[in-house]
């Protein structure tokens, strides 16, 4: 954020609240740069885990699992339900939480469910320039280096029968 959203005027860095955060000079407004919430889902079919070729940047032309920004007006598993549809054309209905992953600096906190496909046709989207399932041993280069994190817990979650 460059200007005050309640002035107008330029922001300056300077201490507030413990860290040096913009702030305006003008009326005091504080511009804190708080992360972004994503939800995705791991969708597994025959052993198999659905990724897509994301078609824009960050990670154009890698994989990641089918996820994306929260709106404001939504919970977080009608975010996922609706991510999954819009890069994949899948209905889903989200399972089990995954994990919650950060890093810092990175802007993004990206929660992760399990998911069971109720319907649709997979096809690919204006997110995705392919969708396919892939063994979790073989899976193609990533867009993210959480995906990596994401599968092992994902299965270490599972049931001995289930791997």
């Amino acid at each position: 954020m460059t200007f005050c959203p309640q002035c107008a005027s330029a922001l300056v860095e300077r201490a507030a609240y413990g860290r040096v955060r913009p702030v305006c000079p003008r009326c005091g407004y504080v511009a804190f740069h708080d992360p972004k919430v994503a939800v995705g889902a791991v969708i597994e079919h025959e052993g198999k885990i659905l990724l897509t070729l994301r078609a824009h940047d960050p990670g154009r032309g890698q994989w990641g699992l089918p996820a994306g920004y929260m709106e404001w007006d939504e919970d977080v598993l009608s975010a996922g339900v609706r991510e999954v549809y819009e890069e994949t054309g899948l209905v889903v209905r989200m399972g089990v939480l995954v994990g919650v992953y950060s890093a810092p600096a990175r802007g993004v906190v990206l929660i992760i469910y399990t998911a069971q496909i109720v319907s649709g046709q997979l096809r690919v989207s204006a997110e995705s320039e392919a969708v396919e399932f892939f063994a979790p041993e073989a899976l193609p280069q990533l867009a993210f280096s959480n995906t990596v994190d994401v599968i092992a817990d994902w299965q270490a979650g599972r049931a001995p029968e289930e791997r």
